[in-house]
């Protein structure tokens, strides 16, 4: 057991022979990609949310696993348990899906192989985004459908905030950036919500031996939201595909090799570019990501550089 596992091996071993889900189960930490704690266990997959700040992320995950089976390729739980009575922490199974994360193979790709995934994913996504909301809202908004537009400004704001007290940015700067969200919140009056998996990065998605799309993984972090949001994270994955990728695999990271992926999300997925004013509504999704990562990395660069940008566009 290393020291950074919650779970033993022997804890493991008895959860899946009681199930039975196997005898003498081979297990394997994957530490790539992932903020819950995951395991393969012979021909499935052991996700322990170990951190009780994303119990309700995992929780909303599960449901969504559940409500989206046979709708989308994702995974397909087959023992959910939220007691705490076997382990000391949320956990699910599900039987393991072939195929590797798309960031390990993107590089080898041709455009024509990049362009039909893209196209298989955006297949994808209109199943999810057109999915009925009214059962998720009932379960996670308390049944009063959220305010996108409003949900966005005060997380803005509060990472502003944020931002100040810690003082990460000169006044100077907190200054440019609330005169910039007063001139500019109003382009997100326009606002087409949807259920959206919206972290569309490759390490979201699995990809079988043809290169074909074989899943989505990760829904935790889904939710409801203006259907434009997730072009945010292409629009930074084509700008800078380093910060989407594995530290093994960033040397493999080529803006060249991304330089389609906004064309091919526009050509099999035109809904998501019907915003009026896009690219200033995807510099203010992009400006409240910069802040809420500033007071983890205050220092960073490419932080800095991304909110000069912004701000020089205004």
């Amino acid at each position: 057991m290393n020291a950074d596992d919650t779970v033993s091996p022997s804890e493991i071993i008895a959860l899946f022979v009681g199930f039975p889900l196997a005898k003498e189960p081979k297990i394997t930490r994957i530490r790539e990609g992932f903020t819950n704690e995951v395991y393969r266990v012979d021909d499935h997959i052991l996700k322990i949310c170990v951190d009780t700040r994303s119990e309700p992320d995992f929780e909303r995950e599960i449901f969504l696993y559940e409500s989206l089976r046979g709708i989308a390729l994702i995974p397909e739980p087959r023992v959910v348990d939220l007691s705490k009575s076997v382990l000391p922490h949320y956990y699910m199974i599900y039987r393991r899906i072939e195929g590797e994360p798309a960031g390990s193979r993107w590089h080898l790709l041709n455009d024509g192989a990049r362009r039909n995934l893209v196209a298989d994913l955006c297949g994808q996504l209109r199943r999810i985004d057109s999915f009925p909301m009214d059962e998720f809202i009932a379960r996670f908004h308390g049944n009063t459908p959220p305010d996108t537009k409003a949900e966005m400004l005060e997380s803005l704001q509060t990472a502003l905030e944020t931002v100040r007290e810690r003082e990460i940015l000169p006044d100077v700067t907190v200054s440019a950036i609330r005169k910039y969200l007063r001139e500019h919140a109003d382009v997100l009056n326009v606002q087409k919500p949807g259920l959206t998996f919206w972290d569309v990065q490759w390490d979201n998605m699995l990809i079988d031996s043809e290169n074909k799309l074989a899943a989505l993984i990760d829904f935790g972090g889904l939710s409801i939201m203006s259907l434009d949001f997730r072009l945010m994270i292409v629009r930074a994955m084509s700008e800078r595909p380093h910060l989407f990728l594995r530290e093994d695999l960033e040397g493999f990271a080529c803006v060249e090799d991304y330089r389609f992926l906004m064309d091919w999300y526009r050509e099999f997925y035109p809904e998501l570019f019907d915003f009026p004013h896009l690219e200033r509504r995807l510099d203010l999704y992009e400006l409240n990501d910069v802040l809420r990562h500033f007071p983890d990395w205050p220092k960073s660069r490419q932080l800095h550089d991304r909110l000069s940008r912004i701000l020089a566009d205004a």
